[in-house]
């Protein structure tokens, strides 16, 4: 399998960047916070995207879509019901693009910078798992004390997924991998009241294999506030930029 359908979450409210708006996904630095996520998905061969975002965000997130004008495919995905956990998002976003995916989905958060090797190693677990999750043993960018962390069993199969850990194995990437076989098993974990993404990871651990994607020493940022948009995300863009850009070139080659 290769990788061609992706979702992007991006209907959050940004409280914890300071400001509501504009909308964090399309914060500028000097190009909108998103582009850098849309990119490394570009980058690996990504041809449809599917990004959920709420009411009021919709018009500002196409114009940017447009602008980007990466993949065959753009389409957004409004959650109305905006202010649930964003375990709402990822089963909106995954019954969408599996309406035309027969095989996996990578889905990512559209306010995390990472290289493409992350959504990659991730999608290449699919063989084994129905679902994948990027895992940093120690990420050089972001907070931990604020990170989702996850507990495994014998690094290779997510066990536990919180914030409030005190021993773990790895720091969640926010970057996924679905089969579609896992789609039935999310709908069931939300219906059971699994209503963030880390709860739904949670029961379905419990249930079947999650596997791990160890991506240790990737670059990556999880962006939650303004001193981490204005002065790590510029840090982290300069180590992906030779990377990244020499994919988008070969790609469009």
């Amino acid at each position: 399998m290769k990788p061609r359908t992706a979702v992007v979450l991006a209907a959050g409210m940004g409280r914890r960047l300071g400001f509501l708006y504009p909308p964090k996904p399309i914060v500028m630095l000097s190009k909108p916070l998103l582009y850098y996520s849309l990119s490394s998905l570009a980058s690996i061969g990504i041809k449809r995207v599917y990004v959920v975002t709420n009411p009021w965000s919709r018009k500002l997130i196409e114009d940017v879509l447009k602008k980007v004008d990466l993949f065959s495919l753009t389409e957004t995905e409004v959650l109305w019901r905006y202010w649930e956990e964003n375990g709402s998002s990822l089963l909106t976003g995954l019954k969408r693009a599996f309406t035309l995916e027969s095989e996996g989905v990578i889905l990512v958060m559209s306010d995390h910078v990472f290289e493409p090797l992350i959504p990659l190693k991730s999608f290449e677990e699919l063989e084994e798992c129905p679902i994948a999750v990027g895992g940093d043993r120690s990420p050089r960018w972001v907070d931990v004390n604020e990170a989702t962390k996850i507990r495994s069993f014998g690094d290779s199969y997510a066990k536990i997924f919180s914030k409030k850990l005190r021993e773990f194995d790895f720091i969640d990437t926010g970057v996924f991998a679905f089969r579609r076989d896992s789609l039935e098993m999310i709908e069931e974990a939300y219906k059971n009241g699994a209503l963030s993404v880390s709860e739904i990871m949670n029961y379905l651990a419990q249930r079947i294999r999650i596997c791990i994607a160890d991506v240790t020493g990737s670059s990556w940022i999880d962006v939650d506030t303004f001193s981490e948009l204005m002065f790590d995300v510029p840090k982290v863009n300069e180590e992906l930029n030779k990377k990244l850009f020499i994919k988008l070139f070969q790609r469009v080659a």
